[in-house]
C-alpha cells in the first residue's frame, strides 16, 4: 500500500501540467489592432502608438502605489528579461492607471527600480482609456477615509511591431512562459 501511494505521489509530481495557465488563449484583444494614443513617458517623451510599432512589447496596466499586483508583474517582467538571454529583447512598458499620483517624476524614480529599461507611461484618463479598451482592460477606482486603491486587470499583453496583441499572460506572470511566448511569437529560438 505504502508503495502504490508513493508511485502515486511520484506519478503526480511528474505528470506534464498544462502551461495554459498563465496563457489566455482566446482573449478579445488577440490580433487586434490598437488605437492611437498620447501619453508621456516617465523620461519626459511622448509614447504613442508608433512607439509600439517596430519593435515587440509587453504591456501592463498598473500603478506605483499598489501594494502587490504591479511590483509582482514589474519583477516577472525582470526576471523575463533575463531568462531571454542574449537575444533582442522586447520593451517593457507600464500605463499607469493612476495618473493623479503617478506624476512623471514618480515614474522615473519607480521604473528603475525594476529595470532601468523598462518604461513608465502615464496621462489623463481620456488618454490611455480608448488603449485600455481595446486590450480589455478593466479598472475601478475604491475610496478609503484616507487613500484609495485601484483594481485592474493585472494580465501582460505582448504586443508586435504590427501594432497587433499577440498574447495575452494572466497574472501572475510565469517569467519562463512570457520569454517562451515572447521568443514564439517573434520567431527567436
Amino acid at each position: 500500500m505504502l508503495l502504490l501511494a508513493s508511485g502515486t505521489g511520484l506519478l503526480w509530481q511528474a505528470w506534464p501540467r498544462p502551461a495554459a495557465i498563465s496563457v489566455v488563449p482566446r482573449h478579445p484583444a488577440l490580433g487586434r489592432d490598437l488605437p492611437p494614443f498620447l501619453l508621456t513617458r516617465h523620461d519626459g517623451r511622448p509614447f504613442t502608438r508608433d512607439s509600439l510599432v517596430s519593435r515587440w512589447t509587453l504591456l501592463f496596466f498598473g500603478y506605483t502605489q499598489c501594494p502587490d499586483v504591479c511590483p509582482t508583474t514589474l519583477s516577472a517582467m525582470r526576471e523575463a528579461m533575463a531568462r531571454l538571454g542574449n537575444v533582442p529583447r522586447p520593451q517593457v512598458v507600464f500605463v499607469s492607471v493612476d495618473p493623479q499620483r503617478d506624476s512623471i517624476e514618480l515614474l522615473s524614480e519607480y521604473m528603475p527600480r525594476f529595470d532601468p529599461a523598462f518604461v513608465g507611461a502615464s496621462g489623463p484618463e481620456a488618454a490611455w482609456r480608448p488603449l485600455a479598451e481595446a486590450l480589455g482592460v478593466a479598472y475601478a477606482r475604491h475610496a478609503s477615509a484616507s487613500n484609495y486603491t485601484i483594481d485592474h486587470t493585472a494580465s501582460v499583453f505582448l504586443i508586435g511591431p504590427d501594432g497587433r496583441t499577440h498574447a495575452v499572460f494572466a497574472h501572475p506572470p510565469d517569467a519562463e512562459l512570457v520569454a517562451q511566448g515572447y521568443r514564439e511569437a517573434a520567431g527567436i529560438r
